[in-house]
């Protein structure tokens, strides 16, 4: 990694748009990146937030969160598939505890089945909650 490693608000959505879609596209259904930045802009003019990681003012990374007073929830995180496997995601959540969310508060967050368990699992997450969802198949 470079010493120019900074995490901001996204300049544009591209990258987060990009890397959401290929989170929450499964099987009988993708997510387009047009649907994903209308997702990520709508929730960002609500209580969300969202802030990237960048190397050399090039973004790799991004996370949504919100801040619930008891907790901040992480809905979204991810790292450019290029740049994975290189200790940068231990890093980009570290840089945002250490100075971006609320000292002290307890991170939740999501991971579906087949999900990243491990990584978060490294950084000392447990599993405690089981999650269920309805979906709805879209008329076309």
């Amino acid at each position: 990694m470079t010493d120019d490693l900074t995490i901001a608000e996204p300049e544009n959505l591209d990258l987060s748009a990009r890397l959401f879609a290929g989170m929450y596209s499964r099987p009988g259904y993708r997510l387009t990146e047009a649907e994903a930045r209308t997702r990520l802009a709508a929730m960002q003019a609500g209580p969300w937030q969202i802030h990237e990681m960048r190397i050399d003012g090039s973004a790799v990374g991004f996370v949504l969160w919100v801040d619930l007073v008891e907790y901040v929830f992480v809905r979204s995180f991810a790292i450019d598939p290029k740049r994975r496997r290189g200790g940068m995601g231990r890093t980009f959540f570290n840089l945002l505890r250490e100075g971006t969310w609320p000292a002290g508060r307890q991170i939740r967050l999501e991971v579906a089945k087949g999900g990243p368990w491990a990584f978060w699992e490294k950084l000392k997450f447990k599993a405690m909650t089981t999650g269920m969802w309805l979906f709805e198949e879209r008329e076309k």
